[in-house]
């Protein structure tokens, strides 16, 4: 098993071993869908209505929240208790409408119980006003507008009308937030669209799992937990848990590089190794020029290799616009240093990259920074270093014209470019 492989998998295992936690419960138009749009059946939803519909849960959890969509069928067996909305094991203090028009008279009912008992509720946009059946129409629509008006009246403070969102849902979010003091797991500064979190529970461990899905950019952003325990970093790959280090006001800073996450869990073990960051910032750097050798294993079971004077994005050449597969770059690079730490940068790539010096498997990286330590690899003067570089298939698959299949699948602009494009680095104290 490669660790390419093992992170996704030891991650599944911790999260299917632990409770997410959700205080927020959503409810979809989806009898307005109907209404207006018809079902949507396979192969793929078509619609989205409205077109926001999919965005609200990352504003959420992306403000330190979590949420559940839920259907009419959970609200109306549902019980309403002191604040919260408890169905089996959930608990939600917060019910959100996402411009819900059309409900049944049980679901509308039940939310007026939950208002009674104390829960906040927001509609987006509209309330509901009309019956989803066709029995006793206008008097069920009727009655379903008249528990709307009620609820607002009665709990100015606790429920409300809010704006439709625009393009920032980040920002609208933050205003609700604010508005009805909904409480967040984690207070996060900066949030991007990019960067979400996803709370868990096991025991009597506070699970955190923070991703970076931009294969692009990587975020820096500042985390105040409403915990008192310890803070460990747990490392899928290798198993490893570090103390990770709090300011003295209880703040966590959080740094993932691109498509990069961090596992962070709160727990009653005090004592342990602290998490060691990795500091390239005040290290001396050297570029490492051309040319460079490349052999290229395509899947198309063809293989060539070529020399380039330079990194470039091999979409930018005409012999290799179309390929995927895996690439060897090949370099013998001179080093005279005899640092105590020498590191290895690859620059920002949007593929798995894995780095053999002098014959030594040194490891792969297909997240974060392709930053490797070589420390213990090289040796003063001639050092042979090989780079593979394992691409995507779309480049391929859009070349496959007469495909219909690949044609589907690589629709659109490809991601991104293919190989080394930037200065590869050799970086030493």
């Amino acid at each position: 098993l490669s660790l390419h492989d093992a992170l996704p998998i030891c991650l599944s295992a911790v999260f299917m071993q632990s409770d997410m936690q959700a205080n927020i419960a959503v409810i979809h138009p989806l009898v307005d869908l109907a209404s207006k749009y018809g079902f949507q059946r396979d192969p793929f939803p078509k619609v989205n209505y409205p077109n926001y519909v999919h965005k609200v849960w990352e504003a959420i959890h992306q403000h330190g929240n979590g949420c559940d969509y839920v259907s009419e069928q959970v609200l109306q067996k549902a019980t309403s208790k002191t604040g919260s909305l408890i169905f089996n094991t959930r608990k939600y203090q917060t019910l959100v409408c996402i411009e819900v028009e059309t409900m049944h008279i049980e679901t509308a009912k039940a939310i007026q119980q939950f208002a009674e008992a104390g829960g906040t509720i927001i509609f987006i946009g509209k309330t509901p006003h009309q019956s989803a059946g066709y029995t006793n129409f206008k008097r069920v629509s009727k009655e379903i507008e008249n528990i709307s008006n009620s609820i607002l009246k009665k709990h100015p403070k606790k429920t409300g009308v809010v704006t439709i969102p625009e393009n920032d849902l980040i920002n609208w979010w933050l205003a609700i937030q604010t508005q009805f003091e909904i409480k967040p797991y984690v207070k996060i500064s900066n949030p991007v669209i990019h960067v979400n979190q996803v709370y868990y529970t096991s025991g009597d461990k506070d699970i955190f799992w923070f991703s970076n899905y931009s294969a692009a950019k990587p975020h820096r952003f500042s985390a105040n937990f409403n915990n008192n325990k310890t803070a460990w970093i747990w490392n899928a790959e290798t198993g490893e848990r570090s103390l990770y280090p709090v300011t003295n006001n209880g703040t966590l800073e959080i740094e993932l590089g691109p498509s990069e996450s961090k596992l962070i869990v709160f727990e009653n073990q005090k004592n342990g190794e602290s998490y060691k960051l990795e500091n390239t910032k005040k290290l001396k750097e050297t570029a490492i020029t051309g040319p460079w050798q490349l052999t290229l294993n395509h899947l198309n079971n063809t293989s060539q290799k070529i020399t380039i004077n330079e990194l470039i994005d091999l979409k930018q050449l005409t012999d290799t616009k179309d390929f995927s597969g895996n690439i060897i770059y090949k370099k013998v690079v001179s080093i005279n240093s005899n640092s105590s730490k020498t590191y290895l940068s690859l620059g920002h790539i949007n593929d798995v990259s894995e780095l053999e010096v002098n014959g030594q498997t040194i490891g792969v990286q297909w997240y974060g920074k392709h930053l490797y330590d070589i420390s213990k690899a090289v040796k003063p003067g001639n050092n042979y270093i090989s780079i593979k570089i394992i691409t995507t298939a779309g480049a391929y698959t859009k070349s496959l014209k007469k495909n219909k299949a690949a044609q589907e699948w690589s629709r659109g602009n490809l991601f991104g470019p293919t190989g080394l494009t930037e200065n590869v680095t050799i970086l030493t104290d």
